[in-house]
């Protein structure tokens, strides 16, 4: 529960303010935010955080707020996932992250991965201008 509360803090600190979460800009309601987590299964545990990570994203896609969600395996290094959901704003998320969903996947990481990396993004109109263009 330690990252989560350390993602909600990062939230919160963000709105309103100079600082920044993963992105240009602080974190502002009514923009879609883009959750990317890094996670590392203990190679025993791989295929219970599969099946944790599969139930998680059947409850979040069942969310009004919830606009993308994608679970991915690294290729080069099997047993490392990619996690990205995409949010209609920081509320949005900020209210999964305290939703039972989230709160089992949380206790379903600390038993089962390494420490996760979390990055919340909130892409900015020019920011995907200049990612089509490439």
């Amino acid at each position: 529960m330690r990252a989560q509360s350390a993602l909600l803090r990062g939230l919160r600190a963000s709105r309103g303010t100079t600082a920044r979460v993963g992105s240009e800009g602080a974190l502002q309601d009514g923009t879609m935010i883009v959750l990317q987590v890094r996670i590392e299964a203990h190679p025993p545990q791989r295929r219970e955080l599969v099946h944790a990570l599969l139930r998680w994203a059947d409850a979040a896609r069942a969310e009004p707020l919830l606009t993308g969600c994608r679970l991915y395996e690294d290729l080069e290094e099997p047993g490392v996932f990619g996690l990205v959901a995409k949010w209609s704003d920081a509320t949005a998320l900020e209210m999964h992250l305290r939703s039972e969903p989230f709160g089992v996947l949380q206790g379903a990481l600390e038993v089962l991965a390494r420490p996760v990396q979390f990055e919340v993004l909130q892409p900015t109109a020019s920011s995907l201008l200049r990612k089509v263009a490439m």
